[in-house]
Order: structure tokens, then C-alpha cells, then sequence
């Protein structure tokens, strides 16, 4: 359920605190500038709409669902299961807090009622692994103490301590995505560029073809399970690459939407970090920050200019992401730019040590000035050398 967006589970029996500390924990997941939801599965029969009311009459005329609004909310009533697809999909939503669901397959922070303790079937004393504890919360430090010794590990907290347990359920969220959403990454091979005159992907900047640069930095990196081509079907791949490392766009037309949209439709359940081979100064360093920088509960991690352009060529994008696009493309929005402002986003401010691997190069013109300032890099060392080497240091 939800596999898209992590969800977490506060379970216990009635009058154990769970409304109490949902109060408080929402607001501290918002100070962290992440966008909860939250959805409690009601026991026994729960009537959602009014009998008499209008939006009751229409659903028993047959709707397939009603939705009331005002000025300042709105709310949807549908039968049947709930829509996790469409859930997923809604731009705020970072984390899904399920109320109750003892059963769920989800992480869990279970609450310990002060008189009942808690449900059998989670007991600590017949600890069942599939039932994902990742915290205990009690009315009294002293039985938290007690159930860390019990346990062997510091799970048990006193219910108010918000700070720490929250802390301590985004560390294991952010684990749980990472071991859940693998990171893949791919190099966009655009084809010919109008400006350029050829194709950017095969263009070198005395490193080899620079795609092929792009895709041996990418391998290198540890924390990247699989790398991948993303090119159009009617782009020019060299013919050494394998053609299982080949990811043909199935979106055609469509830009860099186009591209990602495939990437995810051909690994739906894992992370993408994408680069472009207009970046022709990017280096290890620009890897290095962005996957340490990452942020899984977010829709992406992403680089932003002084300006306020996004730079979604040098990004890694969640799973859910791949939901946002397709409702763009299905609205016929097709600009990156207009989409991002309205997700929810790891946004980072590039560096000044980052700032020249990040420029892209588009024209002849800053081709030829980018290849003067790479020969005078790699001319620095030998320069140095031979200024030692005079002076004696060598």
C-alpha cells in the first residue's frame, strides 16, 4: 500500500496516546519542512458523509464520488478502498501517517497503553520481525528505560520526548527509502543539438567521448546501483555500448520529460540521478554532494541558482516523482520549471566550488572556451612541478 511515499505506522491500544502524539509530531515533521498526511482506518462502522445531504443523495444515485468545498477547504467522499495512486501523487505529501493499522506491513511506533500495555500479537515478549517495530512510546520515562534493557536497544522513549523520537523515526525513514528506492542513475543523451551542430553526447573535452566520461563517473560512485543511457530512439550511440544499457524513450517529443518518464516506467520503484551532457566541466565533486545531500522522504534533490532555476539535469528524482510527471504530461505541461515550484523539494544552493561544474556548454563558442580552461587545468600541475623542481623542493 502507498509504495511510493514512506508511511509509518502509529499503532496501540485505545487511550494509549496515539491522537496525542500524532498532535505533536505533525508539527515537528512541518518544522523539519516536511508535508505529513495523515489517514486513520476507522473500527467498526464509521458513516464518512451526512445521510440527507446532498453529497450522501448523489453517491446513492450512483456518483463515482462527491466533493464538497468552500473558499478555505474541500473534502472528496468515494466508495470503495482508498486510491493510494492518487494519494501518492498529491505534491505535498512526504510522509503518510497511518492511524491504528496494527497489521500493516508498514514501519510502526507503537504506543503503550499505562494498563493493557500493548497488543498481543506485538508484544516485545514474542517479538515477531515482520512487525517493523522501530519505536515503543510510554507515559514514563522509567518504562522506557525499562523496555530499552528489556530490548537491548534504545527504542523506547517517554512519549513528550517529541525532538528526540522524531529525530529518531526520520533517520530510520531515511534508511528505509534508501533500502527500499536503490538509486539508479542515467546520462541523457539528447541527440543532435541545433546550437552545437552535433550531438553534445559525443563531443570531447580530452577525457574520451563525454558521455561515456559522464557514465564512468557515475559507476564509480558507490551508493549507484545500475547506470543506464537515456537516449532518444533516433540518437547516434557509439557502437562499443551494449544496447541493454541503451534506455530508449518511450515518451517521445516531450523534452527531458519525455526521458524521465521512461526511466521510471522501466524501473518504477527505484531513484534516478540524472545528468546532462551539456555539463562538460562536472567532475566527482558535483556527484559526491548531490547523492550526500540527498533527501528520499523528499520528491527530489535538486540544485537551484541564485536566480531560481532549477537545474533538473543534475538531479536525483524518487520514485514519486515519476507520478508528478505523468499528471504534468497528462495536464499538458511539459516545462520542468513551472512543475518544480510546486513540489515538495530537497532544493540546494550551488556551492561556489560547484559552480563551474554545474555550467552547461551549448555553442561552438563556449565549447572552444571551456577546452582553454580545461588545457590550462591540466597545465597547473605540470607548471607547479617544474617551479618546485627549480627552487629545490623535489
Amino acid at each position: 500500500m502507498f509504495p511510493p511515499v514512506p508511511a509509518l505506522v502509529i499503532t496501540g491500544f485505545s487511550g494509549s496516546g496515539k491522537t496525542t502524539f500524532l498532535e505533536k509530531l505533525i508539527p515537528a515533521l512541518k518544522e523539519r519542512s516536511y508535508f505529513p498526511v495523515y489517514i486513520k482506518h476507522a473500527g467498526g462502522k464509521y458513516r464518512l458523509d451526512t445521510p440527507g445531504k446532498d453529497s450522501f443523495r448523489q453517491l446513492a444515485a450512483g456518483a463515482g464520488f462527491s466533493m464538497v468545498f468552500t473558499d478555505e477547504e474541500w473534502a472528496m467522499h468515494q466508495p470503495g478502498p482508498i486510491d493510494e495512486t492518487w494519494l501518492c501523487s498529491q505534491a505535498y505529501s512526504d510522509i503518510i501517517l497511518l492511524e491504528g493499522f496494527k497489521k500493516s506491513v508498514h514501519p510502526k511506533v507503537l504506543c503503550v497503553h499505562p494498563e493493557k500495555g500493548v497488543p498481543e500479537d506485538l508484544d516485545w515478549t514474542h517479538f515477531n520481525p515482520e512487525s517493523n517495530i522501530w519505536a515503543y512510546l510510554t507515559h514514563d520515562s522509567g518504562k522506557a528505560e525499562q523496555l530499552n534493557q528489556k530490548l537491548g536497544q534504545e527504542i523506547a522513549f517517554q512519549r513528550d520526548q517529541i525532538e528526540a523520537i522524531t529525530n529518531h523515526v526520520l533517520e530510520k525513514l531515511d534508511q528505509h527509502c534508501r533500502n527500499l528506492f536503490p538509486l539508479n542513475a542515467a546520462v541523457m543523451i539528447g541527440g543532435k543539438s541545433t546550437r552545437m551542430g552535433q550531438d553534445k553526447a559525443w563531443l570531447e573535452y580530452g577525457r574520451g567521448p563525454h558521455a561515456s566520461y559522464l557514465f564512468d563517473l557515475l559507476a564509480q560512485q558507490p551508493a549507484i546501483q545500475e547506470v543506464f543511457y537515456s537516449s532518444s530512439p533516433f540518437s547516434s550511440a557509439a557502437p562499443e555500448i551494449p544496447r541493454e544499457l541503451i534506455l530508449s524513450d518511450q515518451f517521445l517529443n516531450f523534452g527531458p520529460l519525455g526521458g524521465f518518464l521512461t526511466l521510471f516506467e522501466k524501473h518504477p520503484r527505484s531513484a534516478w540521478l540524472v545528468l546532462a551532457c551539456d555539463l562538460a566541466m562536472l567532475q566527482k565533486e558535483t556527484l559526491d554532494y548531490l547523492i550526500q545531500h540527498r533527501d528520499p522522504l523528499k520528491a527530489g534533490t535538486i540544485f537551484v541558482s541564485e536566480k531560481q532555476r532549477f537545474e533538473p539535469l543534475a538531479a536525483i528524482y524518487e520514485p514519486r516523482m515519476g507520478l508528478h510527471m505523468k499528471r504534468a504530461l497528462l495536464n499538458g505541461e511539459y516545462s520542468l520549471q513551472r512543475i518544480f515550484p510546486h513540489l515538495s523539494l530537497q532544493q540546494l544552493s550551488i556551492p561556489d566550488f560547484l559552480r563551474i561544474q554545474l555550467s552547461n556548454v551549448n555553442t561552438p563558442h563556449e565549447r572552444r572556451q571551456t577546452l582553454d580552461l580545461l588545457n590550462k587545468e591540466n597545465q597547473e600541475p605540470s607548471r607547479e612541478a617544474g617551479i618546485q623542481k627549480k627552487n629545490g623542493h623535489v
